[in-house]
C-alpha cells in the first residue's frame, strides 16, 4: 500500500461557483505496518453505509462484502459515490488512506 497524502489549503477566494485554494502544507504518512481486511455480510437496507463509515474511521484498508444465503442484494450506489461516501468519512479520523472494496465471489 503506498504511503497516504494529503494536502492542506488555504482560502484564496471564492466566486459563487467556485472556490480558489493556494496549498500551503504537502503531507505524506509512512503506511501502516498493519493492515486490516473487513468481510461483511450484506445487511438489509442502508446498515452497509454505517458499517462502511466506521470502518473507514477505524482505518480498514480493505471491505470485502460478503452475500449470503439469506440476502437478498440491490446494488444502487455508483462507484463514483461510493468513492466520496469513503472520502467524505475518512475526514474525521484524520485518515488519508481510503478502504478498497474488493468483489466477493457468487453464492
Amino acid at each position: 500500500m503506498a504511503p497516504a497524502r494529503k494536502i492542506l489549503c488555504d482560502v484564496d477566494g471564492f466566486d459563487r461557483d467556485k472556490v480558489r485554494l493556494c496549498v500551503a502544507e504537502r503531507r505524506s504518512s509512512p503506511p501502516r505496518p498493519w493492515q486490516i481486511t473487513l468481510l461483511q455480510a450484506v445487511p438489509k437496507g442502508k446498515l452497509i453505509e454505517s458499517i462502511v463509515q466506521k470502518a473507514t474511521e477505524l482505518g480498514v484498508a480493505r471491505i470485502i462484502p460478503i452475500v449470503s444465503e439469506r440476502v437478498v442484494v440491490k446494488v444502487e450506489a455508483k462507484p463514483e459515490k461510493q468513492e466520496n461516501g469513503r472520502r467524505s468519512r475518512s475526514r474525521p479520523s484524520n485518515n488519508a488512506a481510503l478502504p478498497g472494496f474488493l468483489r466477493s465471489s457468487a453464492r
